[in-house]
């Protein structure tokens, strides 16, 4: 018989019964906020890492100009890379050479290439830091191809030279063929023809049939489209360099193509080789809660059908097959360096792994440009024959 007595200790039957009914509420508001928080960062991985988004933001202010000189209002994480190009709708500029930074404002050298900055006009930091084309921009000539994909043709440049290897440039996810201009006469000193490409999702290319980024698991096949341009037109062997999402691009095709055969070597830069990794490092940056990010990674699969095992190209590096030139910055905030650290680890027959203390997410090169073009050229020279 209930002799209505609580279980705690000084607590009355209708007390507990208060405490009991306030606890379910709470945790009925937790429950509420964390599933409407899954459903919520679910949303970001769509909105950051899926979408197809050609849109640049101008988010840095010109403080001022000064004769050689410019100062910039932006986080000094941003303006650490000392190799830097400044765009802007209808202009572009250099801004090398920081001389000091003051709080958020930072001094560098300027020097215009298209157009004028003056005191409040919205900039965009540019790594790839070359405008325009190889000859415009690094006094390569080239020639304007395309070549057949999928999805149709595509755009490219081609510059010759006096071998018969070619390298095959894939930039990352929101870059384009620009970002190849940095090692483009590395490349060209060491006798190999270039052919950089754009490919679906990017500037003037056909969206993917999903209408989102796929990291690989689809735009294998134009490069794919490439290479066979390539070996169509006089290559004896292929080179492949990949930047970020390129990265992944280059190893999915690796694993995929009946063309990986007559590829000869790879260069990876911040390579993109598990897609989960990067949005795991970016819900730890949000100091988002492990079991918050599981379940919206849950989410986003439901939602958006992401193959998640599908981009971990890391599972499969006991497939690679041809020696690797692997540069990642320590600092990388948007691809984790442990991912080049496995790779480097799985398979130390093949992997040169170099790492450049302060550089950013592929800002390598623009943060050690002589260490970055030595590794470049060593490695291809010492290719074998």
């Amino acid at each position: 018989m209930n002799s209505g007595r609580s279980h705690f200790p000084g607590v009355s039957y209708i007390s507990r019964k208060r405490i009991i009914i306030a606890a379910a509420a709470i945790l009925a508001v937790l429950g509420v906020g964390f599933g409407g928080g899954s459903w919520y960062y679910a949303g970001l991985i769509e909105d950051l890492g899926l979408k197809i988004d050609r849109v640049r933001e101008y988010e840095v202010r010109v403080v001022s100009v000064d004769g050689n000189t410019i100062t910039l209002d932006a986080p000094d994480d941003d303006l650490r890379p000392d190799l830097l190009g400044l765009d802007w709708p209808g202009g572009y500029a250099r801004a090398d050479s920081s001389f000091g930074s003051d709080g958020d404002f930072e001094v560098r050298g300027y020097r215009p290439v298209i157009g004028e900055l003056s005191a409040g006009d919205m900039v965009r930091l540019d790594k790839q830091a070359f405008f325009d084309d190889p000859l415009a921009a690094r006094g390569v000539p080239f020639t304007e191809v395309k070549y057949e994909s999928p999805l149709g043709a595509l755009d490219a440049w081609h510059v010759d030279a006096r071998s018969n290897t070619w390298m095959i440039y894939v930039h990352g996810k929101g870059s384009d063929r620009g970002t190849g201009l940095r090692i483009l006469p590395t490349v060209r000193d060491a006798g190999l023809q270039s052919l950089i490409i754009s490919y679906r999702n990017h500037e003037s290319s056909p969206d993917d049939p999903t209408g989102r980024y796929q990291y690989g698991l689809t735009e294998w096949r134009d490069l794919e489209g490439a290479v066979r341009y390539a070996l169509d037109n006089g290559a004896e062997s292929v080179v492949l360099a990949g930047w970020s999402m390129g990265g992944g691009i280059v190893a999915s095709f690796m694993y995929e193509s009946a063309l990986a055969g007559d590829v000869d070597a790879i260069i990876l830069d911040a390579p993109l080789l598990d897609f989960e990794a990067a949005i795991d490092l970016g819900a730890e940056q949000r100091s988002l809660p492990g079991i918050l990010t599981t379940v919206a990674k849950w989410v986003a699969d439901r939602r958006f059908g992401i193959d998640w095992a599908g981009m971990d190209y890391l599972a499969r590096a006991d497939e690679f097959q041809v020696p690797i030139l692997l540069i990642h910055g320590e600092d990388d905030d948007r691809v984790p360096i442990w991912t080049s650290e496995r790779l480097a680890e799985a398979r130390p027959d093949i992997v040169t792994f170099v790492r450049v203390p302060g550089a950013s997410h592929t800002s390598s090169w623009n943060t050690a440009p002589v260490l970055y073009e030595r590794a470049v050229s060593d490695f291809l020279a010492n290719l074998p024959d």
